[in-house]
């Protein structure tokens, strides 16, 4: 949205972030050999989240951006609004976490690629920033990208939760051919 108007959309897609957060800091927290995610990663992805969860609620980057505006800070070369700035410092560090991350996620191919999947409509949603200026009919669609992204990242990051739990079914006393250890889990991935 604008420097000035905060979107209608915004405290759904900061949830979403949130519950995405939530979900890699548990993956922390409960680690599981299984998962994609290693625990330092999992930690950082969460904590990651939880910032650009408040950041996206608080609206903290328009209001920034904002500030510098009215200081007479003009955004460089193709960058269209000033508080992009602090987006292209977010995808940066984003940028060096995934770099980083990269030797272990190729080790889980369906994760890695249902992750990149979450980026699309955010990539979206970024384009049609660049495009648009504050006020115009980019700014619905824009948003409603932005909520599709984060409800993605969520549903990716619960799954992986659920999917792979940290105990064996054998950790909480179940016998291993019983339809209730299925529910909690064997050593034969799902």
């Amino acid at each position: 949205m604008s420097l000035f108007t905060p979107s209608p959309t915004d405290p759904f897609t900061g949830a979403a972030l949130a519950l995405a957060g939530v979900c890699a800091l548990a993956m922390a927290i409960w680690p599981s050999p299984r998962r994609a995610l290693p625990p330092m990663l999992a930690f950082l992805g969460g904590a990651a989240l939880l910032a650009l969860a408040a950041d996206e609620t608080l609206d903290l980057h328009e209001r920034f951006g904002a500030w510098l505006w009215r200081r007479g800070v003009e955004a460089p070369g193709p960058i269209t609004h000033v508080d992009d700035l602090v987006i292209a410092l977010y995808v940066a560090c984003g940028s060096v976490v995934a770099l980083a991350a990269a030797p272990a996620l190729k080790r889980h191919p369906g994760f890695l690629l249902r992750t990149l999947a979450c980026g699309v409509p955010l990539v979206g949603a970024a384009a049609l920033d660049v495009l648009g200026h504050p006020g115009s009919w980019t700014e619905i669609p824009e948003e409603g990208l932005e909520l599709a992204g984060a409800l993605a990242i969520a549903f990716v990051l619960w799954r992986e939760l659920v999917r792979v739990p940290a105990w064996r079914a054998t950790d909480v006393g179940l016998p291993t051919g019983s339809a209730l250890a299925s529910d909690f889990g064997t050593d034969s991935p799902r």
